[in-house]
Protein backbone atom coordinates (compact mmCIF):
# COMPACT_ATOMS: atom_id res chain seq x y z
CA UNK A 1 0.00 0.00 0.00
CA UNK A 2 1.12 3.57 -0.31
CA UNK A 3 1.54 5.83 2.95
CA UNK A 4 0.11 9.45 3.37
CA UNK A 5 3.31 11.06 4.71
CA UNK A 6 3.72 14.76 6.65
CA UNK A 7 7.08 14.59 7.18
CA UNK A 8 10.33 13.84 5.36
CA UNK A 9 10.62 10.13 4.71
CA UNK A 10 13.51 9.81 6.86
CA UNK A 11 11.71 10.90 9.94
CA UNK A 12 8.22 8.76 8.91
CA UNK A 13 10.41 5.63 8.20
CA UNK A 14 11.52 5.67 12.13
CA UNK A 15 8.14 5.34 13.18
CA UNK A 16 6.57 2.23 10.98
CA UNK A 17 7.78 -1.28 11.16
CA UNK A 18 8.95 -3.21 8.20
CA UNK A 19 6.23 -5.36 7.87
CA UNK A 20 3.58 -3.19 8.08
CA UNK A 21 4.99 -0.96 4.56
CA UNK A 22 4.05 -3.52 1.52
CA UNK A 23 5.91 -0.95 -0.80
CA UNK A 24 8.95 1.83 -0.04
CA UNK A 25 6.63 3.75 -2.44
CA UNK A 26 4.55 6.89 -0.90
CA UNK A 27 2.77 9.84 -1.03
CA UNK A 28 4.58 13.54 -0.39
CA UNK A 29 2.31 16.26 1.46
CA UNK A 30 4.38 19.12 2.18
CA UNK A 31 3.53 20.57 4.81
CA UNK A 32 1.27 23.85 5.79
CA UNK A 33 3.46 26.71 6.42
CA UNK A 34 6.35 26.30 4.25
CA UNK A 35 7.00 29.01 1.84
CA UNK A 36 9.45 27.58 -0.52
CA UNK A 37 10.66 24.94 -1.44
CA UNK A 38 14.43 24.42 -2.04
CA UNK A 39 16.88 22.10 -2.19
CA UNK A 40 18.10 21.98 1.25
CA UNK A 41 14.01 21.35 2.81
CA UNK A 42 13.45 19.59 -0.30
CA UNK A 43 12.80 16.48 -1.99
CA UNK A 44 15.95 15.56 -4.33
CA UNK A 45 17.04 12.77 -5.24
CA UNK A 46 14.22 10.56 -3.60
CA UNK A 47 13.17 7.64 -6.02
CA UNK A 48 10.15 6.48 -3.96
CA UNK A 49 8.16 9.39 -4.06
CA UNK A 50 5.16 9.06 -6.55
CA UNK A 51 3.13 11.77 -6.55
CA UNK A 52 3.10 15.22 -3.81
CA UNK A 53 0.89 17.45 -2.16
CA UNK A 54 1.90 21.14 -2.22
CA UNK A 55 -0.12 23.52 0.58
CA UNK A 56 -1.09 26.56 -0.60
CA UNK A 57 1.62 28.44 1.28
CA UNK A 58 3.98 27.68 -0.64
CA UNK A 59 4.74 30.45 -3.39
CA UNK A 60 8.41 29.20 -4.99
CA UNK A 61 9.05 25.63 -5.69
CA UNK A 62 13.14 26.41 -5.74
CA UNK A 63 16.44 25.09 -7.54
CA UNK A 64 16.59 21.05 -7.11
CA UNK A 65 13.33 21.12 -5.16
CA UNK A 66 12.65 17.56 -6.69
CA UNK A 67 15.76 16.87 -8.99
CA UNK A 68 16.18 13.14 -9.83
CA UNK A 69 12.94 11.85 -8.12
CA UNK A 70 11.86 9.36 -10.95
CA UNK A 71 9.79 7.53 -9.40
CA UNK A 72 7.36 10.69 -8.70
CA UNK A 73 4.22 10.28 -11.59
CA UNK A 74 2.32 13.60 -10.79
CA UNK A 75 2.40 16.67 -9.01
CA UNK A 76 -0.30 19.53 -8.12
CA UNK A 77 1.11 22.68 -7.64
CA UNK A 78 -1.27 25.34 -5.98
CA UNK A 79 -2.32 28.91 -6.93
CA UNK A 80 0.15 30.35 -4.95
CA UNK A 81 2.96 29.35 -6.46
CA UNK A 82 4.50 32.10 -8.82
CA UNK A 83 8.43 30.30 -9.79
CA UNK A 84 9.29 27.04 -10.73
CA UNK A 85 12.95 27.07 -10.11
CA UNK A 86 16.11 25.44 -12.22
CA UNK A 87 16.09 22.45 -12.11
CA UNK A 88 13.37 22.00 -9.98
CA UNK A 89 11.94 18.53 -11.82
CA UNK A 90 14.55 17.42 -13.61
CA UNK A 91 15.10 13.68 -14.08
CA UNK A 92 11.70 12.85 -12.41
CA UNK A 93 11.62 9.94 -15.87
CA UNK A 94 8.00 9.16 -14.42
CA UNK A 95 6.15 11.98 -14.61
CA UNK A 96 3.35 11.95 -17.23
CA UNK A 97 1.35 15.38 -16.43
CA UNK A 98 1.23 17.96 -14.20
CA UNK A 99 -0.67 21.21 -13.91
CA UNK A 100 0.80 24.45 -14.10
CA UNK A 101 -1.63 27.21 -12.08
CA UNK A 102 -2.13 31.01 -13.46
CA UNK A 103 -0.09 31.73 -10.73
CA UNK A 104 2.93 30.98 -12.29
CA UNK A 105 5.17 33.59 -14.39
CA UNK A 106 8.32 31.44 -14.62
CA UNK A 107 9.88 28.62 -15.10
CA UNK A 108 13.40 28.23 -14.82
CA UNK A 109 16.25 26.63 -16.71
CA UNK A 110 16.20 22.68 -17.18
CA UNK A 111 12.79 23.20 -14.58
CA UNK A 112 11.49 19.77 -16.05
CA UNK A 113 14.78 18.59 -18.53
CA UNK A 114 14.61 14.61 -19.48
CA UNK A 115 10.80 14.25 -17.90
CA UNK A 116 11.26 11.68 -20.34
CA UNK A 117 7.20 10.05 -19.62
CA UNK A 118 5.85 13.82 -19.73
CA UNK A 119 3.27 13.86 -23.02
CA UNK A 120 1.82 16.95 -22.81
CA UNK A 121 1.96 20.41 -20.87
CA UNK A 122 -0.48 23.11 -20.69
CA UNK A 123 1.67 26.71 -20.51
CA UNK A 124 -0.73 29.51 -18.59
CA UNK A 125 -1.05 32.75 -19.99
CA UNK A 126 0.60 34.09 -16.63
CA UNK A 127 4.17 32.65 -17.65
CA UNK A 128 6.36 35.36 -19.74
CA UNK A 129 9.51 33.62 -19.35
CA UNK A 130 10.99 29.84 -19.97
CA UNK A 131 13.88 29.62 -18.97
CA UNK A 132 16.85 27.25 -21.18
CA UNK A 133 16.46 24.04 -21.60
CA UNK A 134 13.29 24.05 -19.84
CA UNK A 135 11.76 20.63 -21.45
CA UNK A 136 15.27 19.41 -22.79
CA UNK A 137 15.26 15.48 -23.81
CA UNK A 138 11.84 15.59 -22.50
CA UNK A 139 11.48 12.76 -25.67
CA UNK A 140 7.59 11.58 -25.12
CA UNK A 141 6.07 15.49 -24.83
CA UNK A 142 3.55 15.26 -27.89
CA UNK A 143 1.83 18.61 -27.27
CA UNK A 144 2.43 21.87 -25.52
CA UNK A 145 -0.46 24.25 -25.04
CA UNK A 146 -0.35 27.91 -24.03
CA UNK A 147 3.19 30.14 -25.45
CA UNK A 148 0.94 32.47 -26.81
CA UNK A 149 1.32 35.08 -23.30
CA UNK A 150 5.26 33.68 -23.26
CA UNK A 151 7.99 36.82 -24.10
CA UNK A 152 11.10 35.27 -23.56
CA UNK A 153 11.53 31.36 -24.33
CA UNK A 154 15.69 30.49 -23.65
CA UNK A 155 18.45 28.31 -25.21
CA UNK A 156 17.43 24.62 -25.85
CA UNK A 157 14.20 25.07 -24.24
CA UNK A 158 12.50 22.20 -26.12
CA UNK A 159 15.55 20.71 -28.01
CA UNK A 160 15.07 16.87 -28.40
CA UNK A 161 10.89 16.57 -27.40
CA UNK A 162 8.74 14.87 -29.22
CA UNK A 163 6.98 17.72 -30.50
CA UNK A 164 7.81 17.78 -33.93
CA UNK A 165 7.23 20.93 -34.87
CA UNK A 166 8.30 24.76 -35.50
CA UNK A 167 7.52 26.21 -31.92
CA UNK A 168 6.25 29.58 -32.14
CA UNK A 169 5.53 32.21 -29.10
CA UNK A 170 4.68 35.56 -27.68
CA UNK A 171 1.82 35.84 -30.51
CA UNK A 172 2.97 33.78 -32.80
CA UNK A 173 5.63 36.62 -33.08
CA UNK A 174 8.73 34.52 -32.38
CA UNK A 175 10.29 31.59 -33.51
CA UNK A 176 11.83 29.50 -31.13
CA UNK A 177 13.27 26.36 -33.81
CA UNK A 178 12.53 22.70 -34.66
CA UNK A 179 12.15 21.01 -31.87
CA UNK A 180 11.48 16.82 -32.31
CA UNK A 181 13.03 13.90 -33.26
CA UNK A 182 11.94 13.65 -36.71
CA UNK A 183 14.36 15.29 -39.42
CA UNK A 184 12.03 16.95 -42.53
CA UNK A 185 14.60 17.77 -45.05
CA UNK A 186 11.71 20.81 -45.54
CA UNK A 187 10.31 23.69 -43.47
CA UNK A 188 8.24 26.82 -43.05
CA UNK A 189 8.12 29.41 -40.51
CA UNK A 190 4.78 30.15 -39.78
CA UNK A 191 3.06 33.78 -41.24
CA UNK A 192 3.18 35.88 -38.45
CA UNK A 193 6.60 35.11 -37.15
CA UNK A 194 8.71 38.88 -37.00
CA UNK A 195 11.91 36.98 -35.37
CA UNK A 196 13.62 33.92 -35.72
CA UNK A 197 15.43 33.28 -32.49
CA UNK A 198 19.34 33.09 -31.73
CA UNK A 199 20.45 29.31 -32.15
CA UNK A 200 16.41 28.42 -33.61
CA UNK A 201 17.84 25.85 -36.36
CA UNK A 202 21.63 25.42 -35.59
CA UNK A 203 22.85 22.21 -36.34
CA UNK A 204 19.86 20.73 -38.30
CA UNK A 205 22.48 19.48 -40.95
CA UNK A 206 19.63 17.53 -41.81
CA UNK A 207 16.98 20.48 -43.15
CA UNK A 208 17.75 21.07 -47.14
CA UNK A 209 14.80 23.90 -47.34
CA UNK A 210 13.60 26.78 -44.99
CA UNK A 211 10.54 29.22 -46.32
CA UNK A 212 10.83 32.40 -44.10
CA UNK A 213 7.31 34.38 -44.67
CA UNK A 214 7.46 38.36 -45.32
CA UNK A 215 6.56 39.02 -41.72
CA UNK A 216 10.08 38.12 -40.65
CA UNK A 217 12.54 41.29 -39.54
CA UNK A 218 15.35 39.71 -37.63
CA UNK A 219 17.07 36.37 -37.68
CA UNK A 220 18.99 36.05 -34.37
CA UNK A 221 22.31 34.63 -34.27
CA UNK A 222 23.64 31.38 -35.38
CA UNK A 223 19.80 31.00 -36.18
CA UNK A 224 21.22 28.08 -38.64
CA UNK A 225 24.42 27.72 -37.86
CA UNK A 226 25.93 24.60 -39.21
CA UNK A 227 22.66 23.54 -41.58
CA UNK A 228 25.10 22.16 -44.05
CA UNK A 229 22.45 20.14 -46.26
CA UNK A 230 20.65 23.67 -46.62
CA UNK A 231 21.14 24.46 -50.32
CA UNK A 232 18.70 28.05 -50.94
CA UNK A 233 17.74 30.29 -48.37
CA UNK A 234 15.45 33.66 -49.60
CA UNK A 235 15.78 36.51 -47.09
CA UNK A 236 12.37 38.33 -47.31
CA UNK A 237 12.45 41.86 -47.88
CA UNK A 238 10.91 42.80 -44.60
CA UNK A 239 14.39 41.91 -43.30
CA UNK A 240 16.37 44.33 -41.48
CA UNK A 241 18.61 42.29 -39.16
CA UNK A 242 20.68 39.42 -39.38
CA UNK A 243 22.68 38.21 -36.35
CA UNK A 244 26.30 37.45 -36.16
CA UNK A 245 26.97 33.92 -37.35
CA UNK A 246 23.53 33.45 -38.92
CA UNK A 247 24.18 31.01 -41.41
CA UNK A 248 27.54 30.21 -40.04
CA UNK A 249 29.03 27.28 -41.77
CA UNK A 250 26.09 26.38 -43.96
CA UNK A 251 28.43 24.89 -47.07
CA UNK A 252 25.48 23.53 -48.87
CA UNK A 253 24.26 26.75 -49.84
CA UNK A 254 24.35 27.72 -53.35
CA UNK A 255 21.88 29.92 -53.76
CA UNK A 256 20.81 32.93 -51.32
CA UNK A 257 17.68 35.36 -52.60
CA UNK A 258 18.53 38.60 -50.26
CA UNK A 259 16.11 41.79 -49.61
CA UNK A 260 16.14 44.91 -51.63
CA UNK A 261 16.85 47.67 -48.02
CA UNK A 262 19.25 48.13 -45.98
CA UNK A 263 20.28 46.11 -43.68
CA UNK A 264 22.21 44.82 -40.45
CA UNK A 265 24.55 41.55 -40.77
CA UNK A 266 26.32 40.47 -38.03
CA UNK A 267 30.23 39.52 -38.28
CA UNK A 268 30.73 35.99 -39.68
CA UNK A 269 27.01 36.33 -40.69
CA UNK A 270 27.74 34.05 -43.64
CA UNK A 271 31.30 32.16 -42.76
CA UNK A 272 32.35 29.19 -44.66
CA UNK A 273 29.44 29.67 -47.18
CA UNK A 274 30.40 29.59 -50.87
CA UNK A 275 27.02 30.26 -52.86
CA UNK A 276 26.79 29.88 -56.32
CA UNK A 277 23.81 32.38 -56.72
CA UNK A 278 22.85 35.23 -54.98
CA UNK A 279 19.17 36.76 -56.35
CA UNK A 280 18.81 40.44 -55.54
CA UNK A 281 17.45 43.58 -56.32
CA UNK A 282 20.71 45.45 -54.27
CA UNK A 283 23.58 44.34 -52.50
CA UNK A 284 24.23 47.15 -49.75
CA UNK A 285 27.84 48.16 -48.19
CA UNK A 286 26.85 45.99 -45.17
CA UNK A 287 26.59 42.49 -47.34
CA UNK A 288 30.07 42.99 -48.39
CA UNK A 289 32.58 40.16 -47.13
CA UNK A 290 34.33 42.25 -44.29
CA UNK A 291 34.44 39.81 -41.53
CA UNK A 292 32.81 37.31 -43.83
CA UNK A 293 29.41 38.43 -43.97
CA UNK A 294 28.94 37.60 -47.47
CA UNK A 295 31.87 36.21 -49.97
CA UNK A 296 32.06 36.02 -53.70
CA UNK A 297 29.51 34.19 -55.72
CA UNK A 298 29.54 33.22 -59.07
CA UNK A 299 26.47 34.67 -60.43
CA UNK A 300 24.14 37.31 -58.95
CA UNK A 301 20.74 37.64 -60.63
CA UNK A 302 19.14 40.59 -60.77
CA UNK A 303 15.22 41.20 -59.86
CA UNK A 304 15.15 44.40 -60.87
CA UNK A 305 15.02 46.07 -64.74
CA UNK A 306 18.03 46.84 -66.71
CA UNK A 307 16.43 50.37 -66.84
CA UNK A 308 16.94 50.00 -62.90
CA UNK A 309 20.68 48.46 -63.00
CA UNK A 310 21.72 50.96 -64.97
CA UNK A 311 20.35 53.33 -62.98
CA UNK A 312 21.98 53.51 -59.82
CA UNK A 313 25.92 52.40 -58.91
CA UNK A 314 26.44 49.28 -59.04
CA UNK A 315 29.87 48.85 -57.36
CA UNK A 316 29.38 46.54 -54.63
CA UNK A 317 27.01 44.20 -56.73
CA UNK A 318 29.50 43.67 -59.63
CA UNK A 319 32.72 43.06 -57.21
CA UNK A 320 31.14 40.75 -55.39
CA UNK A 321 31.30 38.37 -58.50
CA UNK A 322 34.55 38.78 -59.52
CA UNK A 323 37.39 37.09 -57.36
CA UNK A 324 41.15 37.80 -58.08
CA UNK A 325 42.93 34.05 -59.04
CA UNK A 326 46.10 33.48 -59.81
CA UNK A 327 47.72 36.48 -61.83
CA UNK A 328 44.08 38.14 -62.89
CA UNK A 329 39.65 38.39 -62.10
CA UNK A 330 38.27 35.31 -62.87
CA UNK A 331 34.50 37.40 -63.84
CA UNK A 332 31.05 36.13 -62.62
CA UNK A 333 27.95 36.04 -64.41
CA UNK A 334 25.07 39.23 -64.16
CA UNK A 335 21.63 38.24 -65.31
CA UNK A 336 19.57 41.18 -65.92
CA UNK A 337 15.93 40.43 -67.73
CA UNK A 338 17.06 36.92 -68.25
CA UNK A 339 20.38 38.22 -70.17
CA UNK A 340 23.85 38.13 -69.07
CA UNK A 341 25.32 41.55 -68.99
CA UNK A 342 28.78 39.83 -69.27
CA UNK A 343 27.97 38.28 -72.64
CA UNK A 344 26.18 41.05 -74.23
CA UNK A 345 27.64 42.25 -77.37
CA UNK A 346 25.40 45.13 -77.48
CA UNK A 347 23.08 47.68 -75.53
CA UNK A 348 20.81 50.64 -75.86
CA UNK A 349 20.69 52.74 -72.83
CA UNK A 350 16.75 53.44 -72.27
CA UNK A 351 15.72 57.06 -73.34
CA UNK A 352 15.27 58.70 -70.36
CA UNK A 353 17.74 57.68 -67.89
CA UNK A 354 19.83 60.55 -66.69
CA UNK A 355 22.68 58.42 -64.82
CA UNK A 356 24.69 55.62 -65.72
CA UNK A 357 25.96 53.90 -62.96
CA UNK A 358 28.89 53.63 -61.63
CA UNK A 359 30.38 50.30 -62.57
CA UNK A 360 26.78 49.54 -64.76
CA UNK A 361 29.02 47.42 -67.24
CA UNK A 362 32.24 46.28 -65.38
CA UNK A 363 34.18 44.08 -67.03
CA UNK A 364 31.22 43.37 -69.72
CA UNK A 365 34.51 42.22 -72.32
CA UNK A 366 31.92 41.19 -74.63
CA UNK A 367 30.27 44.14 -74.99
CA UNK A 368 30.75 45.83 -78.60
CA UNK A 369 28.83 48.79 -79.04
CA UNK A 370 26.78 51.25 -77.08
CA UNK A 371 24.84 53.87 -77.46
CA UNK A 372 24.26 56.91 -74.77
CA UNK A 373 20.90 58.83 -75.28
CA UNK A 374 20.80 62.90 -74.82
CA UNK A 375 19.49 62.38 -71.75
CA UNK A 376 22.26 61.06 -69.91
CA UNK A 377 23.86 63.70 -67.71
CA UNK A 378 25.96 61.61 -65.51
CA UNK A 379 28.14 58.05 -65.88
CA UNK A 380 29.51 56.76 -63.04
CA UNK A 381 33.30 55.77 -61.73
CA UNK A 382 34.12 52.55 -63.52
CA UNK A 383 30.65 52.54 -65.62
CA UNK A 384 32.72 50.91 -68.72
CA UNK A 385 35.81 49.62 -66.72
CA UNK A 386 37.71 46.95 -68.64
CA UNK A 387 34.95 46.66 -71.22
CA UNK A 388 37.72 45.63 -74.04
CA UNK A 389 35.76 44.55 -76.58
CA UNK A 390 34.20 48.05 -77.09
CA UNK A 391 34.35 49.15 -80.92
CA UNK A 392 31.67 51.71 -81.10
CA UNK A 393 30.04 54.39 -78.90
CA UNK A 394 27.46 56.53 -80.03
CA UNK A 395 27.83 59.83 -77.32
CA UNK A 396 24.75 62.32 -76.38
CA UNK A 397 25.43 65.97 -77.21
CA UNK A 398 25.24 67.97 -73.78
CA UNK A 399 27.56 68.45 -71.31
CA UNK A 400 28.33 65.48 -69.12
CA UNK A 401 29.59 64.32 -66.09
CA UNK A 402 31.97 61.79 -66.17
CA UNK A 403 33.74 59.69 -63.23
CA UNK A 404 37.10 58.61 -62.47
CA UNK A 405 37.93 55.32 -65.06
CA UNK A 406 34.79 55.19 -66.68
CA UNK A 407 36.57 54.06 -69.75
CA UNK A 408 39.26 52.30 -68.60
CA UNK A 409 40.92 49.92 -70.83
CA UNK A 410 38.37 50.51 -73.35
CA UNK A 411 40.07 51.30 -76.82
CA UNK A 412 37.16 51.90 -79.19
CA UNK A 413 37.19 52.11 -82.74
CA UNK A 414 34.27 54.49 -83.85
CA UNK A 415 32.86 56.98 -81.78
CA UNK A 416 29.43 58.67 -83.19
CA UNK A 417 28.82 62.28 -81.47
CA UNK A 418 27.90 65.73 -82.59
CA UNK A 419 30.07 67.24 -79.50
CA UNK A 420 32.60 65.72 -77.05
CA UNK A 421 32.79 68.09 -74.02
CA UNK A 422 36.29 68.45 -72.27
CA UNK A 423 34.61 66.15 -69.23
CA UNK A 424 35.29 63.02 -72.13
CA UNK A 425 38.89 63.24 -72.19
CA UNK A 426 41.09 60.74 -71.00
CA UNK A 427 42.32 62.64 -67.84
CA UNK A 428 42.02 59.39 -65.30
CA UNK A 429 40.72 57.02 -68.03
CA UNK A 430 37.77 58.33 -68.76
CA UNK A 431 37.40 57.90 -72.92
CA UNK A 432 40.84 57.06 -74.64
CA UNK A 433 41.89 57.33 -78.07
CA UNK A 434 39.46 55.51 -80.83
CA UNK A 435 40.55 55.46 -84.59
CA UNK A 436 37.19 57.43 -86.04
CA UNK A 437 34.98 59.82 -85.21
CA UNK A 438 31.30 59.85 -86.57
CA UNK A 439 30.35 63.28 -86.34
CA UNK A 440 26.36 63.40 -86.31
CA UNK A 441 25.49 67.15 -87.22
CA UNK A 442 26.27 69.09 -90.43
CA UNK A 443 29.68 70.16 -92.17
CA UNK A 444 28.37 73.71 -91.65
CA UNK A 445 27.96 73.01 -87.56
CA UNK A 446 31.37 71.02 -87.56
CA UNK A 447 33.25 74.15 -88.88
CA UNK A 448 31.12 76.60 -86.66
CA UNK A 449 32.80 75.47 -83.41
CA UNK A 450 35.84 74.59 -81.89
CA UNK A 451 36.84 71.13 -82.35
CA UNK A 452 39.99 70.54 -80.34
CA UNK A 453 38.71 67.98 -77.84
CA UNK A 454 37.24 65.78 -80.72
CA UNK A 455 40.14 66.59 -83.18
CA UNK A 456 42.41 65.83 -80.61
CA UNK A 457 40.73 62.21 -79.60
CA UNK A 458 41.52 60.35 -83.45
CA UNK A 459 45.01 61.14 -83.27
CA UNK A 460 47.27 59.05 -80.78
CA UNK A 461 51.48 59.76 -80.85
CA UNK A 462 53.05 56.15 -81.34
CA UNK A 463 57.01 55.77 -81.82
CA UNK A 464 58.10 58.92 -82.98
CA UNK A 465 54.74 60.81 -84.74
CA UNK A 466 51.49 61.21 -84.56
CA UNK A 467 48.73 58.59 -85.97
CA UNK A 468 45.87 60.52 -87.34
CA UNK A 469 42.12 58.96 -87.16
CA UNK A 470 39.07 59.71 -89.53
CA UNK A 471 36.80 62.28 -89.11
CA UNK A 472 33.71 61.79 -90.96
CA UNK A 473 31.08 64.15 -91.53
CA UNK A 474 28.05 64.08 -93.81
CA UNK A 475 29.68 60.66 -95.00
CA UNK A 476 32.59 62.24 -95.92
CA UNK A 477 36.86 61.92 -94.10
CA UNK A 478 37.79 65.39 -93.53
CA UNK A 479 41.21 63.84 -93.40
CA UNK A 480 40.80 62.69 -97.02
CA UNK A 481 39.17 65.44 -98.84
CA UNK A 482 41.09 67.29 -101.18
CA UNK A 483 39.78 70.56 -101.33
CA UNK A 484 36.50 72.52 -99.27
CA UNK A 485 34.18 75.38 -99.48
CA UNK A 486 32.93 76.95 -96.33
CA UNK A 487 29.51 77.59 -96.61
CA UNK A 488 28.55 80.95 -96.95
CA UNK A 489 26.74 82.53 -93.65
CA UNK A 490 29.60 81.36 -91.47
CA UNK A 491 31.30 83.63 -89.14
CA UNK A 492 33.87 81.44 -87.45
CA UNK A 493 35.49 78.51 -88.13
CA UNK A 494 36.30 76.75 -84.96
CA UNK A 495 39.67 75.97 -83.54
CA UNK A 496 40.92 72.65 -85.14
CA UNK A 497 38.43 72.13 -87.32
CA UNK A 498 40.60 71.07 -90.13
CA UNK A 499 43.31 69.85 -87.61
CA UNK A 500 45.76 67.47 -89.53
CA UNK A 501 43.49 67.35 -92.85
CA UNK A 502 46.91 66.23 -94.74
CA UNK A 503 45.23 65.73 -97.97
CA UNK A 504 43.40 69.51 -98.37
CA UNK A 505 45.00 71.20 -100.78
CA UNK A 506 42.84 74.45 -101.67
CA UNK A 507 40.18 76.15 -98.98
CA UNK A 508 37.72 78.60 -99.84
CA UNK A 509 36.28 81.03 -97.07
CA UNK A 510 33.72 83.43 -98.05
CA UNK A 511 33.39 86.93 -96.98
CA UNK A 512 30.33 86.02 -93.81
CA UNK A 513 33.53 84.57 -91.81
CA UNK A 514 35.06 87.02 -89.13
CA UNK A 515 37.49 85.04 -87.30
CA UNK A 516 40.06 81.61 -87.79
CA UNK A 517 39.85 79.77 -84.64
CA UNK A 518 43.27 78.47 -82.67
CA UNK A 519 44.99 75.55 -84.90
CA UNK A 520 41.78 75.85 -87.78
CA UNK A 521 44.35 74.17 -90.67
CA UNK A 522 47.38 73.01 -88.65
CA UNK A 523 49.35 70.86 -89.98
CA UNK A 524 47.17 71.24 -93.45
CA UNK A 525 50.42 70.26 -95.05
CA UNK A 526 49.22 69.85 -98.49
CA UNK A 527 47.16 72.92 -98.57
CA UNK A 528 48.87 75.43 -101.23
CA UNK A 529 46.89 78.00 -101.74
CA UNK A 530 44.23 79.97 -99.67
CA UNK A 531 42.16 83.50 -99.49
CA UNK A 532 41.70 85.34 -96.44
CA UNK A 533 38.67 87.42 -97.23
CA UNK A 534 38.05 91.23 -96.44
CA UNK A 535 35.58 90.16 -93.50
CA UNK A 536 38.19 88.09 -91.43
CA UNK A 537 39.41 90.32 -88.37
CA UNK A 538 41.25 87.63 -86.42
CA UNK A 539 43.60 84.68 -87.00
CA UNK A 540 44.42 82.38 -84.14
CA UNK A 541 47.21 80.53 -82.92
CA UNK A 542 48.90 78.01 -85.16
CA UNK A 543 46.12 78.64 -87.03
CA UNK A 544 48.42 77.60 -90.17
CA UNK A 545 51.05 76.07 -88.37
CA UNK A 546 53.10 73.58 -90.32
CA UNK A 547 51.30 74.05 -93.59
CA UNK A 548 54.71 73.69 -95.59
CA UNK A 549 53.09 73.66 -98.95
CA UNK A 550 52.14 77.11 -98.61
CA UNK A 551 53.73 79.47 -100.98
CA UNK A 552 52.16 82.46 -100.36
CA UNK A 553 49.22 84.29 -98.49
CA UNK A 554 47.43 87.61 -98.68
CA UNK A 555 46.65 89.15 -95.28
CA UNK A 556 43.64 91.81 -95.99
CA UNK A 557 43.47 95.10 -94.31
CA UNK A 558 40.29 93.74 -92.57
CA UNK A 559 42.88 91.61 -90.04
CA UNK A 560 43.73 93.38 -86.35
CA UNK A 561 45.45 90.22 -84.73
CA UNK A 562 47.73 87.13 -86.02
CA UNK A 563 48.32 84.98 -83.58
CA UNK A 564 51.18 83.51 -82.04
CA UNK A 565 53.01 81.01 -83.92
CA UNK A 566 50.04 81.48 -86.74
CA UNK A 567 52.25 80.58 -89.92
CA UNK A 568 55.19 78.52 -88.19
CA UNK A 569 56.71 75.93 -90.19
CA UNK A 570 55.05 77.24 -93.08
CA UNK A 571 58.61 76.86 -95.42
CA UNK A 572 57.16 77.03 -98.54
CA UNK A 573 56.13 80.21 -97.90
CA UNK A 574 58.20 83.19 -100.05
CA UNK A 575 55.87 85.81 -99.46
CA UNK A 576 53.27 87.22 -96.95
CA UNK A 577 51.82 90.88 -96.81
CA UNK A 578 51.04 91.75 -93.38
CA UNK A 579 48.78 95.48 -93.10
CA UNK A 580 49.09 97.92 -91.77
CA UNK A 581 45.71 97.13 -89.79
CA UNK A 582 47.54 94.51 -87.52
CA UNK A 583 48.51 95.52 -84.20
Amino acid sequence: MVKQITLKKLVALACLSFSSLSSWAYELVIPEGTTEITRENGYWGDKDITSVVIPNSVTAIGFYAFYGCTGLTSVTIPNSVTAIGNWAFRYCSSLTSITIPNSVTTIGDYAFSDCSSLTSITIPNSVTEIGGGAFYGCSSLKEIIGLDAVDTIGFLAFYNCGLNQVLCYNHGKKCLGWSGAERPHELTIPDGVESIDNNAFSGCAWLTSITIPNSVTAIGYGAFDGCTGLTSVTIPNGVTTIGEKAFYGCSGLTSITIPDGEIEIGEYAFDECSPDTVVAKNISDTWRSWRYKLGRFKTLVYTGTLTEWISEDRSNMTSMVDEWVGDGYVHGSIMVEGKNLREMTSVTIPDGIKTIGGSAFRYCSSLTSITIPNSVTTIGEKAFYSCTGLTSITIPDGEIEIGKEAFYECSPDTVVAKNISDTWRSWRYKLGRFKTLVYTGTLTEWISEDRSNMTSMVDEWVGDGYVHGSIMVEGKNLREMTSVTIPDGIKTIGGSAFRYCSSLTSVTIPNSVTSIGDHAFYDCSSLTSVTIPNSVTSIGDYAFYDCYSLTSVTIPNSVTSIGDYAFDGCTGLTSVTIPNSVT
